[in-house]
């Protein structure tokens, strides 16, 4: 059990919906679809990257690190616009792109591509960008990969990359299916390679992957592929296994996890953790999954009180954590017992930018979040 070493209230009438962490800042997304930039310490004043405007303003559908662009993250709105910020900057919007979609899920990989997903009408539709093109802002920019329009006949509502393979998208909707899509074939009945009914709507799916966040290994070799799971809005969770021709392995269902767990509700996945809670008695849980199934959990004490958590996020090589709640707060828990390391850590990685001169210096090398 810990608690919370930090925390920060950014709204009394917004939640915070979305939440991506870096070496030293914290990005929060409100309901409002206002940005936040806040220190990992969470004691200076906050940055306001972008705030609504009466009546133009549209919800964030996501907000994400982008592992190919350091030091950057993309947000994407309801009404299709994607922007990509540089945290470093004070004027953080780098390049924004419209893609005319209305839209209700975003997905990033780790290389360098972009998914959306619309609502239906009549059939929903999924399109993937070349970061690189969307971070120039060019006309062209926002021409698609490939384009999927018949697989989903109702609203898509998570769009995951396999973490180690390049051309795997996992796609859910409120129709209940979930599909594997394989980028390299543009033909949509042959790309979808894999396809399971859950049978209830989709809050999110993803991958189970054996070996944990801190040592996974980024190749487009790499044998392993995990398993592809899928949470339901019921919070009933199915775990299938991929391109299992001989039916050798049996897709694993859980049921309801609020039963299974004791919790009121499942919050989010992240980094192979799950984020359950129970705002009756304040408290919430990371569930980390090992060998593709739920391990122990660490108990995060008082949660967010009586107020649901939305959103969170491993930190810090899996030392710490921080959750945005419908309080209006961020918070911060330290996963190991010795606070003083996430100071030191944000000290740390501010010093590596500074040479002796005092100047800052590009690094090449992908940002540790």
């Amino acid at each position: 059990m810990v608690s919370a070493k930090a925390s920060l209230k950014l709204s009394e009438t917004e939640y915070i919906s979305h939440l991506v962490s870096f070496p030293e800042y914290v990005i929060t997304g409100l309901t409002d679809g206002s940005i936040l930039s806040v220190p990992v310490t969470l004691e200076s004043k906050l940055t306001t990257i972008s705030k609504p405007i009466t009546g133009q303003q549209a919800p964030l559908a996501n907000l994400l690190a982008l592992p190919t662009i350091p030091h950057s993250f993309i947000s994407c709105d309801t009404k299709g616009k994607l922007k990509i910020h540089d945290v470093r900057q004070k004027s953080s919007q780098v390049s924004a792109v419209e893609t005319g979609l209305a839209v209700t899920a975003c997905g990033v990989s780790n290389f360098g591509h972009v998914a959306v997903g619309t609502e239906a009408s009549p059939d929903a539709q999924i399109h993937v960008f070349d970061v690189r093109k969307l971070q120039t802002g060019t006309k062209d920019s926002s021409d698609t990969i490939v384009k999927y329009v018949d697989s989903h006949n109702d609203d898509v509502t998570d769009l995951q990359f396999h973490p180690t393979q390049k051309n795997l998208l996992a796609s859910g909707s409120t129709d209940g299916v979930v599909n594997l899509f394989d980028l390299k074939i543009s033909n949509e009945d042959d790309a979808v390679v894999e396809a399971f009914n859950h049978q209830a709507s989709i809050h999110r799916t993803g991958f189970f992957i054996n070996e944990s966040i801190t040592s996974l290994q980024i190749s487009e070799k790499t044998p392993n592929l995990g398993k592809l799971f899928a949470l339901s809005h019921m919070e009933t969770l199915t775990v299938y296994p991929l391109f299992d021709e001989d039916n050798k392995e049996k897709l694993e269902e859980f049921g309801d996890l609020r039963e299974a767990w004791k919790c009121q509700y499942v919050c989010d996945f992240q980094k192979q953790h799950f984020l359950i809670g129970s705002n009756d008695e304040n408290w919430a849980k990371l569930v980390p999954i090992i060998d593709n199934s739920p391990g122990d959990g660490i108990i995060l004490e008082g949660g967010h009180g009586s107020d649901v958590i939305r959103c969170f996020d491993i930190w810090n090589l899996s030392k710490s954590c921080f959750t945005g709640g419908e309080d209006g707060c961020v918070k911060l828990w330290d996963l190991t017992g010795d606070f003083d390391q996430v100071s030191k850590f944000a000290k740390s990685v501010s010093k590596e930018k500074k040479h002796k001169g005092g100047k800052a210096v590009k690094k090449s090398k992908r940002a540790p979040y």
